[in-house]
């Protein structure tokens, strides 16, 4: 009786404005707010909520018990281009997809580009505030935290246990491993291989990041202390 229950609710969502193409796979308890498009060969796992105008590109697949906040973009295009000798970019077929692990949640805006020719892949239990943009081929590990407007470009590797304050950047093809903190503003130009907090662009452990940071306050003063020297000597 319970499942027929919701059955019938999920169904009843099903009507309230979303868009589904007929080869997209849904189980039993699964919750969908208005607007939302699915495209064919999406699988969406049991219990799994998708608020208002989510959007799950061609062969997304969705773990159980996640949550997609409003205007969530999963399978969009990686941006891959090759310049002609014109200089004309030529876009590169992405024909990849997304995986996501249970019990994920994305907040509202956030983007994962799926890839060019295998899988932009984020681990289980990993939650992302609002305006995450992760790049095509990706892999993104378990039980992460990141904060709002954290991006990185595509084929990075980022390991279990991430943490990261906002507007965070991470290059292209950078490898990061588990258990790594980045401050807030920092951006992650190379592989991170030891485990730790760090801070800073460029880069840097935490407490040494920390003491240039209050360094720099000091700078005019400084420079204006060294031109005086400089004009005693003289």
């Amino acid at each position: 009786f319970d499942e027929l229950i919701l059955f019938a609710f999920t169904v009843f969502i099903f009507f309230v404005g979303c868009c589904v193409l007929p080869s997209a796979h849904f189980v039993l308890g699964v919750m969908l707010f208005p607007g939302c498009v699915f495209g064919g060969g999406v699988e969406v796992g049991a219990y799994c909520e998708l608020r208002s105008h989510v959007v799950l590109e061609p062969f997304t697949r969705l773990g159980r018990s996640c949550l997609i906040h409003a205007h969530a973009v999963l399978g969009a295009d990686g941006f891959g281009f090759f310049p002609l000798e014109n200089g004309m970019p030529l876009k590169i077929p992405q024909i990849g997809r997304v995986v996501i692990g249970d019990e994920v949640e994305l907040g509202a805006m956030v983007t994962v580009d799926r890839a060019t020719l295998k899988t932009t892949s984020i681990g289980e239990g990993t939650k992302m505030d609002n305006h995450v943009h992760i790049g095509h081929n990706s892999q993104i590990g378990r039980f992460g935290l990141f904060a709002a407007g954290f991006m990185c470009a595509g084929s990075v590797k980022i390991g279990d246990y991430f943490r990261c304050g906002g507007d965070v950047v991470v290059a292209d093809h950078v490898s990061i491993c588990d258990h790594v903190t980045v401050g807030g503003r920092s951006a992650v130009t190379k592989d991170i291989t030891v485990p730790g907090a760090y801070l800073g662009y460029p880069l840097e452990p935490w407490h040494q990041g920390l003491r240039n940071l209050q360094q720099l306050t000091h700078l005019t003063e400084m420079r204006k202390e060294l031109n005086r020297l400089k004009k005693r000597l003289d």
